[in-house]
Formats: C-alpha cells, sequence, structure tokens
C-alpha cells in the first residue's frame, strides 16, 4: 500500500530541522575556519619595525578613488611599505589588485610608491591579484616568491596568512592600525564592517582551497627575480 502523505505539521518540522542543521554546520565552518586563521597569524603580525627581513613586500589591493588616487585604506598599507624599505626590511613591492574599466588598482598603487620616491625597478604590478587567494597562489607560483611580507590592514591579516601559508609561503603580516581610529565616524564604520566580514570570508577560503581555478596553473613571470637583481646590484 502506498505510505500516506505526511502532514503539513511533520513537513514543517523536518523542513526547520534541516534548516537548523545546515545553519549549525555553517556557523560551525565559519568558526573553524577563523579559528585557523588565527592559529596561522600567531606571532606572525608585526609592525614595519618588528618585521623581518624577507625577500618581498606584497601589497594587498583595496579600493581606489575616482580621481585615481589610492582609498585612505590602500594609501595606508602603501605607507607601511615605504617603511619597509626604508628599513630596508624588503627590497622589492609587489602591489597586486585588481585591473578594472576606471579602477587599476595596481597602476594606482605604483604611482603612488613612485611619487613617494620610489624606484620605479622594484615595484612589480600584479594584475591579476583579484582576491587575497589569488594573490598568495600568484606570489609563490607565478613569482616565485617563498619569504613575504604580507600588507594590510590588521583584521585582514590572519585570513590572509592562513591562504599564503596553504599556498606554501613563508609569509609574515605587517599590519596597518592608523585607520582604526579616524576623525569620521564613518571610516570607523569602515573597520568594523571589515572585521566583521572576516567572518563571513571564513567559507570563501575554504571554497579556493578545494576548487581549482584558472589561475592555480599560471606561468612563470622573472619580474619579480629581475627586480631582486636590480635591488642586489645597487
Amino acid at each position: 500500500m502506498p505510505k500516506p502523505p505526511a502532514s503539513p505539521a511533520a513537513v514543517l518540522r523536518w523542513g526547520s530541522l534541516t534548516a537548523l542543521a545546515g545553519g549549525v554546520a555553517a556557523a560551525a565552518a565559519v568558526a573553524g575556519t577563523r579559528a585557523w586563521a588565527l592559529t596561522s597569524a600567531r606571532d606572525r603580525i608585526h609592525s614595519p619595525g618588528g618585521s623581518p627581513t624577507v625577500e618581498a613586500a606584497v601589497v594587498l589591493g583595496a579600493g581606489v578613488l575616482p580621481d585615481g588616487r589610492p582609498s585612505r585604506y590602500l594609501a595606508a598599507r602603501l605607507d607601511r611599505a615605504l617603511e619597509l624599505l626604508r628599513l630596508r626590511r624588503v627590497d622589492v613591492v609587489v602591489v597586486s589588485g585588481a585591473d578594472l574599466p576606471g579602477a587599476d588598482e595596481p597602476g594606482v598603487m605604483r604611482r603612488y610608491l613612485e611619487d613617494h620616491g620610489v624606484d620605479p625597478a622594484l615595484i612589480v604590478e600584479d594584475r591579476e591579484g583579484v582576491d587575497t587567494y589569488a594573490t598568495c597562489r600568484r606570489a609563490r607560483r607565478v613569482y616565485g616568491l617563498r619569504r613575504i611580507a604580507l600588507v594590510s590592514q590588521a583584521y585582514h591579516l590572519p585570513r590572509a596568512l592562513a591562504i599564503a601559508r596553504a599556498a606554501g609561503l613563508d609569509a609574515v603580516g605587517v599590519a596597518d592600525w592608523s585607520v582604526r581610529t579616524p576623525l569620521m565616524v564613518a571610516d570607523r564604520n569602515v573597520w568594523a564592517y571589515g572585521v566583521a566580514r572576516e567572518w563571513v570570508a571564513g567559507g570563501k577560503v575554504l571554497i579556493d582551497l578545494v576548487r581549482p581555478r584558472r589561475e592555480d596553473d599560471p606561468e612563470h613571470d622573472p619580474a619579480v627575480q629581475r627586480a631582486l637583481a636590480h635591488a642586489r646590484s645597487r
């Protein structure tokens, strides 16, 4: 005999339990990836003056303004890279970001550094650094780097360092805190949003690590090695 159809109450109960189980699993995954990120970053986040000497600073892209200037957050990251250069903690700076119509992050970053006196031969543009995962994978597999300083806001670095480690890099983080205490309330809200976003982004890390992308099989680019050779010849 055919089974009698489930009652509406039973269907509702089953749907609620399924949704609850899914929510618990998602929350556990997010918490787990955040814990993994924090563990990976333990004792590896520094100020520019406290950073060890590494091959290159890799500055992670952020927004640019319509007039072609870097946003406050991106300018702050570039200022930390300038400090690393002045302190001789790095020889080369890789500016990694998205190259979009009207928002050429690597180009804007290069101009900022050059305007502050950096030798153009010491700057390498990574125009396919569309996100943190792509930047770290390309630093290792395209540019042949091993020891780097990832430069970003402090809240972003635990996840970035976890991804770098998974990509085979020996990375430290150089943190910017300067935009955390601005005069404008709106800027403080941007920092709070960034902190919250890092929890949500944990799920994306899991997807990135298990799902191949086009940039997972890149061609080698000798640009960084040429820049390092130039730095060492001066």
